[in-house]
């Protein structure tokens, strides 16, 4: 099966550098294309950047495209044909830019054969390093297998790092030299370094949640990894934070409950849609797809992650822990299968 899709792999780098050895006859135009697939619309950083070659060279023309595959491998036939135009629309400006700007990995810039004057600029969306990936990866349960790895390659040219200590962590993953990795921090971090910025960040939060002016705010957020088991080992240590430390489900005590009371009512409906945002966001992160609906996958996991505050009345007749080991597993199951390779 292996052999297979490397071999279709093979096949379809071929075409497109087919195709594309047309287009780099076209003539190449002052311009920068910056390409993403973190998103459907272009991020901050992305917004920041073109503003920035805006204001030094007016005449520089920006080509935005960002454009996900929800659902990679196993998504719908029209969104993979969506997705092949929009191929062959990033081939077409990257034949005709002198720049390619890149925050994630991208096809074509990878796997087709470019001018020996094009520049590709990599500024990898992270900050920081908080687990492995890439070529570090590899071959685990939160990595891709080699041989697509390297039949898929890696693009090599200029790739940023936002300080020198990040440098050997983004040569690893991009199986790249740290001397030629350069340390030019993101565009977020001129905003994080902005005292304008976060007096207006902090007032907007004390304008809808006033009460954190006088206590402390602790922000907690996992990670949740690939498949189906480590989802579930995730709700365990969820399970176990939340076990530790009640203050974080329950809403039956009085501080909660003047919280919930000053709470706007629109606030309130927005951290409800925040919550199931969430969820549909670490599915996709674990690389998972929904055997059931949404909305039920989302209530049964919360259902299950409600039955922490009957630990104490569980604990007389069992291991509370335990039982909700196994319920997470049964529930994963039933409620997930791991996106295809």
């Amino acid at each position: 099966m292996m052999k297979i899709k490397i071999g279709i792999i093979k096949v379809g780098t071929a075409v497109l550098n087919a195709v594309y050895a047309f287009m780099k006859f076209l003539p190449v135009r002052k311009k920068v294309t910056m390409l993403s697939r973190q998103d459907n619309k272009p991020s901050d950083e992305f917004l920041m950047v073109r503003k920035g070659i805006k204001l030094r060279d007016e005449r520089v023309k920006v080509v935005l495209l960002c454009h996900t595959l929800d659902g990679g491998a196993d998504s719908s036939l029209s969104d993979k044909i969506k997705y092949g135009f929009h191929m062959l629309v990033q081939m077409f400006h990257i034949a005709t830019s002198k720049v390619a700007i890149l925050d994630s990995y991208c096809i074509v810039v990878s796997i087709l054969n470019h001018r020996k004057d094009l520049k590709v600029i990599q500024m990898w969306h992270s900050m920081g390093t908080m687990k492995k990936f890439g070529y570090t990866s590899l071959d685990t349960e939160e990595g891709s297998r080699s041989e697509i790895a390297y039949a898929m390659k890696m693009h090599r040219n200029y790739i940023f790092a936002s300080s020198d200590a990040y440098k050997d962590h983004l040569a690893s993953g991009f199986g790249y030299d740290a001397a030629k990795i350069m340390t030019m921090p993101l565009p977020r971090l001129d905003l994080l370094n902005s005292e304008k910025y976060e007096e207006r960040v902090r007032e907007k939060i004390y304008g809808i949640y006033p009460e954190f002016k006088e206590k402390p705010v602790i922000l907690y957020c996992p990670t949740f990894r690939k498949n189906e088991e480590a989802f579930a080992r995730a709700l365990k240590e969820l399970y176990r934070e939340y076990a530790a430390k009640p203050f974080l489900y329950n809403v039956g005590t009085p501080d909660f409950r003047s919280f919930a009371a000053k709470l706007p009512e629109e606030a309130a409906r927005q951290i409800k849609l925040d919550s199931f945002a969430f969820f549909r966001q670490a599915v996709q992160a674990a690389g998972l797809r929904l055997r059931q609906e949404e909305s039920l996958a989302y209530g049964a996991l919360s259902a299950l992650l409600s039955t922490v505050s009957a630990r104490e009345a569980l604990s007389a007749a069992c291991d509370p822990s335990a039982v909700f080991g196994h319920m997470a597993e049964v529930l994963m199951e039933n409620l997930f299968e791991e996106e295809p390779v």
